[in-house]
């Protein structure tokens, strides 16, 4: 399966290219940035070392994958998103940020989730995708059912939606 995630996968405005070594330095910079941090359930500072043996242990799963958002006119990168615990039913998409403070508002989430969406279908084959926000995240809720996905319970703070390839 992991063969399938080699590949970037292309937007308009953006491309999805799968995380490398020389990337989580800037990823764990976004990731500590409070306006960030406080979007995921795990809001806690994360250290180099953290960082380090997460990269090491994301190695060697073969059911999580972590894409940088870049622009396609330039290379700049922006942002990160995943998919996660891939079965050949179903996914799970989360870690979705827009790290660089320029780049927000410019639509770039949503098109990184309608690719990502799109690809999981679409290559992947999956028939359902799962995530969780926070019901404050207003924005993100937004976001994610403008690319179809659609809330299907609350647990507590947590908005549960699913992505169904049948209802589309």
């Amino acid at each position: 399966m992991k063969e399938q995630y080699e590949k970037c996968v292309q937007g308009e405005r953006i491309r999805l290219r799968p995380i490398q070594h020389r990337d989580i330095e800037k990823i764990r910079t976004w990731r500590n940035d409070e306006r960030v941090r406080n979007c995921f359930v795990y809001s806690g500072v994360i250290s180099k070392e953290q960082q380090e043996n997460w990269w090491n242990e994301y190695q060697t799963r073969d059911d999580d994958r972590m894409y940088v958002i870049e622009k396609q006119d330039d290379g700049f990168a922006i942002g990160a998103v995943a998919l996660y615990a891939v079965t050949e039913q179903s996914c799970e998409f989360g870690r979705l940020m827009i790290g660089e403070p320029s780049a927000l508002g410019g639509g770039y989430a949503l098109e990184a989730v309608q690719l990502l969406t799109k690809f999981a279908i679409e290559e992947i084959g999956v028939q359902r995708i799962l995530l969780e926000v926070f019901d404050s995240n207003c924005k993100a809720i937004s976001i994610y059912e403008k690319a179809g996905y659609m809330p299907t319970a609350q647990d507590g703070k947590l908005i549960h939606m699913e992505y169904n390839r049948k209802d589309k």
